[in-house]
């Protein structure tokens, strides 16, 4: 063969061989596409979520769609905006150690292993093959007891249910789906006192249990929302004194959109000098910042009578201290952090020292003091950051259905301008670009069964993983005497809902002209707050219910059944939403 004959052959071999290798990996490629995918129940500390992507098991692997990131307190970002497989994915969690992971494009979501990334995420992992479940428990990072205070920090929320046994004297702490150390020489433990503290699991080991033996005639008081990372109890002491503050629930009437919460602390000086006989000291003030949260110490010579106010335009958070001067001068503490950016003391009057903390933005706060420090957390509220658009707001129509709520003047039905101020909210909301969802149709209920439709309506937040929950209603009082105005309420001592709240609120007062009947608690109302808050905020999701006038005084009625009452009010109630997500 000549020299060209050989080549020819060469290249038809190879040709032949390159055809071959294509026909190969196109079978590779649709065996890939059809590998088997199995869904997973996926349960993060305790609790089962449910997911717009179910999460999957494939090639023995459980992927799981970003948004399953909220659930563990984890935030994400990609910088492409089509999905496409191996796309790299920025995750930020709650330990604030950032790390990139990459993603695989499944049913057309993009999915991460949940399961092998779960350690850098601050949690444990255990698989159960047979019931196709993956459960994440939270990592135990810190026990804490002063005393006065007991803190317990996880590496992302969780739910927590404390417990007093008073027959035995043992305060119970509950931390659903958390690890706790099996050996009590690894459960990181910090008691500063005498009381015993032990700690063990239950429930197969997806529920840690910390006992304290505090003595019969102890108290205690939630000071945290019940998902969170960082659990807080305050504790009475032994001798059944009552210690704790009042409950933040007794704030003054805001006046106009600059007035947001005011909040009086009278102490307890029982084994304090008199505030008669000599004016408190302020000795010091600090910070201390940690990730999206600052925490603001002021030192003082005994427990005081504080008052707390925030404002907008500036936005400062105040405290004012009664009876107490300067230990010393101070000078401005440039702090330079997301939500603080500086923090001021000054001898306000002869008797009053003020402590101005400037703020970045809206923040949520909870106050607490031992007999001598006040200790001012400042914090990124949840679900707030970035903007309106990115955002999925639930909005909840009160009642519906064979529930038409409170009967109002003329035979008006509650749950007509609940659902019709509520669709008007999801109209504003969609055109500004947000994830706008209702949780019932024009006339109906979640449950026929009043308690299940309460607990359903949070559910569906949960379920949707929603950044934000409205309920819409209208306000009604037995008798002739009706008031009228505007009041909101938030559960418990959420400090989410608490900041949500006021967003909201001081936007309805400015643009409705209806008294101001304040932001309030739901416990002022019952034990257990309101079963629809009580819900939501259970499943993380800051919620608050607004009552959107009475139903039953004539001015309130006529307006609230007006579309163009019900349109402004829609439009002041996103302004709140936005303020609170946006900051200012």
């Amino acid at each position: 063969m000549t020299y060209n004959q050989v080549m020819l052959e060469i290249l038809l071999r190879f040709r032949t061989i390159l055809r071959f290798t294509q026909i190969i990996l196109v079978i590779v490629a649709i065996g890939s596409s059809c590998i088997g995918v199995e869904p997973v129940k996926l349960i993060v500390g305790g609790s089962r979520i449910f997911l717009h992507t179910e999460p999957v098991l494939v090639d023995d692997t459980v992927y799981a769609p970003l948004t399953a990131l909220s659930a563990l307190g984890a935030k994400y970002q990609t910088d492409e905006n089509e999905k496409r497989d191996d796309q790299k994915i920025r995750i930020m969690p709650a330990n604030g150690k950032e790390f990139i992971c990459r993603a695989r494009l499944i049913n057309n979501a993009l999915m991460l292993p949940i399961r092998d990334i779960a350690s850098e995420l601050g949690a444990e992992a255990s698989w159960d093959a047979k019931t196709l479940t993956l459960s994440l428990r939270a990592k135990i990072e810190s026990i804490e007891f002063d005393g006065l205070e007991l803190r317990v920090l996880t590496s992302f929320p969780i739910k927590f249910e404390p417990d007093f046994w008073a027959s035995a004297g043992k305060l119970i702490l509950d931390l659903h789906g958390v690890s706790m150390p099996t050996k009590q020489e690894d459960v990181p433990l910090k008691n500063n006192t005498s009381v015993p503290i032990r700690t063990g699991v239950r429930n197969n080991n997806e529920t840690g249990r910390i006992v304290l033996d505090l003595g019969k005639k102890a108290k205690y008081r939630v000071l945290s929302s019940r998902k969170t990372s960082r659990v807080s109890l305050l504790i009475s002491p032994p001798t059944g004194e009552d210690k704790s503050s009042p409950p933040p629930n007794n704030f003054r009437e805001s006046e106009n959109i600059k007035a947001l919460p005011s909040e009086t602390h009278v102490p307890d000086n029982s084994q304090a000098p008199s505030m008669q006989e000599s004016l408190m000291t302020v000795n010091e003030v600090t910070y201390q910042t940690q990730d999206s949260r600052v925490e603001v110490r002021v030192s003082t010579s005994g427990k005081v009578k504080y008052v707390t106010s925030m404002s907008r335009n500036p936005n400062q958070l105040v405290l004012d201290i009664d009876n107490s001067v300067l230990g010393q001068e101070f000078e401005p503490l440039q702090v330079g952090h997301e939500v603080l950016d500086t923090v001021r003391a000054e001898q306000f009057s002869a008797n009053k020292v003020r402590i101005t903390m400037d703020l970045n933005r809206i923040v949520g706060w909870d106050i607490r003091q031992t007999f001598g420090e006040i200790l001012v957390n400042l914090m990124l509220p949840k679900g707030a950051g970035g903007s309106l658009a990115e955002k999925t707001i639930v909005i909840d129509p009160g009642h519906g259905g064979n529930d038409p709520g409170a009967i109002g003047l003329g035979g008006w039905k509650e749950k007509d301008s609940n659902y019709a101020i509520a669709e008007k909210v999801r109209k504003v909301l969609t055109d500004a670009g947000a994830c706008a969802l209702l949780t019932r149709g024009p006339d109906n209920r979640l449950d026929s069964d009043k308690a299940k439709d309460l607990a359903k309506r949070g559910e569906f937040a949960a379920r949707h993983s929603a950044d934000i929950f409205i309920s819409i209603h209208g306000n009604s009082v037995a008798g002739s005497n009706c008031p009228s105005g505007i009041e909101t309420y938030y559960h418990g001592y959420d400090p989410n809902g608490r900041t949500l709240a006021y967003c909201v609120h001081s936007e309805l007062i400015r643009e409705s002209g209806l008294p101001d009947l304040r932001v309030r608690s739901d416990y002022t109302l019952y034990q257990t707050g309101l079963g629809v808050l009580r819900s939501a905020t259970g499943y993380g999701v800051p919620a608050i219910l607004v009552e959107l006038g009475y139903v039953k005084h004539p001015g309130d009625v006529k307006k609230l059944q007006d579309p163009d009452f019900q349109q402004r009010m829609a439009e002041a109630i996103v302004r709140g939403i936005k303020a609170y997500i946006e900051g200012n």
